[in-house]
């Protein structure tokens, strides 16, 4: 959708807006026979199934901070992933002869290892576009244009790092200034584990860094002043006109530098 419109339009004096927005989805209608319809298809953090997206996330459910120990806790199984097997491992089928799925199991675990990886959703935003103005009295002009961005999602792997619990492969590392927030036994009530060199939650990717890819950026800011034509044609010049022009000039966004 794209729509331009004009609040004043005079001799001497013209305003102008511009909005545009866009909305992009998709669905997979259907996949090769040999993938299992329950499981889908899977990248190292996507899933690929019939009804979803092309870009669903698939990672690990951060559950939070234990506050008695202030270790990192992940959802178990909370989609249910995998069929029910007796205690020799042996598939258990109902009466039609069919695997019977695993129950949803929100119960949590400190070990990273045992909890499974989710389908956590389409990461494309809602909507995505711009908007601007233009404004002109005589000579004088002014306009500036902007871009935005609704509803999506993205891995900040960036933050990732820098919320490292003081690995010896992380000497002279920085860290974010999150990590400030982190368990101790005076700050029980906070979703940064404790920092200890010994917890292995380094690098384990997890929904905890799947943050919001909603942004607001001023993208540009053009101010000029065009010389009256009394003045230029003495000169025997068609136009002049002076302008300043900034771009770029700031994102906001869900965490600073988050761009």
């Amino acid at each position: 959708v794209d729509l331009n419109a004009f609040f004043i339009k005079h001799k001497d004096v013209e305003w102008s807006f511009n909005v545009n927005l866009t909305h992009y989805k998709n669905k997979i209608l259907e996949l090769d026979e040999s993938i299992d319809p329950i499981m889908g298809w899977v990248g190292s953090s996507t899933i690929r199934k019939v009804g979803g997206s092309l870009y669903n996330s698939f990672l690990v459910r951060f559950a939070g901070v234990d506050p008695e120990t202030g270790q990192a806790l992940y959802y178990k199984n909370p989609d249910g992933r995998g069929y029910k097997a007796d205690a020799d491992g042996n598939l258990i089928l109902d009466a039609n002869g069919n695997k019977i799925q695993n129950e949803a199991d929100w119960s949590t675990t400190a070990n990273y290892d045992e909890a499974e990886q989710s389908d956590l959703g389409s990461t494309l935003p809602k909507v995505y576009g711009g908007f601007g103005s233009n404004f002109r009295y005589k000579g004088l002009d002014i306009s500036f244009q902007m871009a935005y961005q609704l509803g999506g999602r993205a891995y900040d792997g960036n933050y990732e790092a820098m919320m490292h619990t003081g690995y010896s492969s992380c000497m002279g590392q920085n860290w974010h200034k999150d990590i400030l927030n982190a368990w101790t036994p005076e700050n029980r009530n906070t979703d940064v584990p404790r920092i200890c060199a010994t917890d292995n939650s380094y690098q384990l990717m997890s929904d905890r860094f799947l943050v919001s890819s909603n942004y607001l950026s001023l993208n540009n800011v053009t101010i000029g002043y065009t010389l009256p034509t009394t003045l230029t044609q003495r000169a025997k010049i068609g136009s002049v006109r002076i302008y300043v022009t900034g771009d770029n000039l700031c994102v906001i966004s869900c965490r600073r530098g988050w761009d």
